[in-house]
């Protein structure tokens, strides 16, 4: 019975992590979405002022005020890149270097076009993490007991 009742607990952990994990991404899909609309608002100021400058016959005059609003243009568009790497960690992906398909934050070999992931430091210091005798989960510090299948740890 006692099984029972550690699968109902993990099955609740994991939906309170998934429950948060996709309240963190609607957080940052939301900064995304206000980072656009200021770009669209960037990109409509450059074209009342190069009119206003058309009207005016003083095109030549343009560059400082077209600068600027450039860069604040390109300021938005390296936040919009930060939080959809933001995105892809919370929800443990990474995209692949050569092909740039998102895969797996695991995932070893890209499956579009094989190719091989360097190893994590922080894996392999989890492969050097003791492993339950019974089940070979990964045992948390100071365990008693595996949290996987509740058997004794050797100590």
């Amino acid at each position: 019975m006692s099984g029972f009742f550690q699968k109902m607990k993990e099955g609740a952990s994991k939906a309170a992590d998934k429950a948060q994990q996709a309240m963190e991404v609607q957080k940052l899909n939301s900064q995304i979405s206000g980072a656009k609309k200021e770009i669209d608002k960037l990109k409509h100021q450059i074209g009342d002022v190069v009119y206003a400058a058309y009207q005016a016959d003083r095109v030549g005059t343009l560059e400082l005020d077209l600068t600027a609003l450039s860069r604040q243009i390109a300021a938005q568009e390296a936040n919009i890149a930060e939080l959809e790497l933001k995105i892809k960690e919370t929800k443990n992906q990474k995209d692949c270097p050569s092909c740039k398909q998102t895969v797996a934050l695991d995932t070893k070999f890209c499956p579009g076009c094989g190719h091989k992931f360097e190893a994590a430091p922080a894996a392999a210091a989890a492969e050097d993490a003791p492993a339950c005798a019974s089940c070979q989960a990964e045992l948390e510090p100071d365990s008693k007991f595996c949290t996987s299948c509740g058997q004794p740890v050797a100590q």
